[in-house]
C-alpha cells in the first residue's frame, strides 16, 4: 500500500507524551516521579482524601543512596568498629541525592507516621542506653564480656534507623535518574489523578 503524502500525520495514542520542560511531577505506573521542588496537589498522597482543617501539608526532604552503600557501615559494625559505622552513615546522609517535595497527609495518615517515628525514636534511645551502660562506671563490676552489650545496642540503633527512615516515611525513593526521583507509597487513586509523561527511567 502506497503512502499518501497529503494525508494528515498519524498519531499513535498508545505513546505517552514526553516530559514537559516545566513538569515537576507525573505518574509512572505504580510510582510517582518528581523533581526537586515539586508541590503535589492538596490531597492526601496515601488516601487521596481532600485537605481539611485537620490535614497536614509540608515540604519534606528525602535522601537516596544506592542500596549497596548501606553494606559499608554494616561491614564496619561487624568488624567491631561501631563508631566508624555511625560516622559512615552520617557521611552517606550528607552526600546522598536529596529531593524536597511538598505534599499533604490526612490526619489519620499523619498519626500513623508519628506513631512509627515514636517507635523508632524509642528504639534509638534503648540502643544509646545499652552502649552507655558499657562505658559507665557500673561496667567495672561486670564480670562477663561487655562487648555483647555494645553489639546489641548497635543492632537496636540500626533497627531504629530503618524504622524512622523507611517505615515511618509516607513516601520513599526507589531510584534516581538525571534529576528525577521515582517514589513509592502513593495510593492508586492519587496516582490516577496525575498526568502521565514519558518516563526517564
Amino acid at each position: 500500500m502506497e503512502e499518501n503524502p497529503y494525508a494528515p500525520p498519524f498519531e499513535d495514542g498508545s505513546l505517552t507524551p514526553p516530559v514537559a520542560g516545566d513538569a515537576l511531577y507525573f505518574r509512572d505506573g505504580e510510582f510517582l516521579v518528581v523533581r526537586n521542588g515539586a508541590e503535589l496537589p492538596p490531597v492526601c498522597v496515601r488516601t487521596n482524601a481532600p485537605e481539611t482543617g485537620t490535614s497536614w501539608r509540608g515540604k519534606v526532604a528525602m535522601r537516596w543512596a544506592p542500596r549497596w552503600t548501606y553494606l559499608i557501615p554494616l561491614a564496619a559494625f561487624i568488624m567491631n568498629s561501631f563508631l566508624a559505622a555511625i560516622a559512615i552513615l552520617i557521611v552517606m546522609r550528607i552526600v546522598a541525592n536529596t529531593v524536597r517535595v511538598t505534599y499533604s497527609l490526612s490526619a489519620e495518615s499523619r498519626a500513623v507516621v508519628l506513631r512509627k517515628r515514636a517507635a523508632g525514636s524509642f528504639l534509638f534511645l534503648v540502643g544509646i542506653v545499652l552502649i552507655a551502660a558499657f562505658v559507665s562506671p557500673m561496667q567495672r563490676n561486670f564480670s562477663g564480656d561487655p562487648w555483647w552489650i555494645v553489639g546489641l545496642g548497635g543492632v537496636v540503633i540500626m533497627i531504629s534507623a530503618v524504622t524512622i527512615i523507611l517505615r515511618a516515611s509516607p513516601l520513599r525513593i526507589v531510584s534516581v535518574s538525571n534529576g528525577w526521583f521515582r517514589l513509592k507509597g502513593c495510593s492508586p487513586a492519587f496516582l490516577a489523578s496525575l498526568p502521565v509523561h514519558g518516563s526517564p527511567f
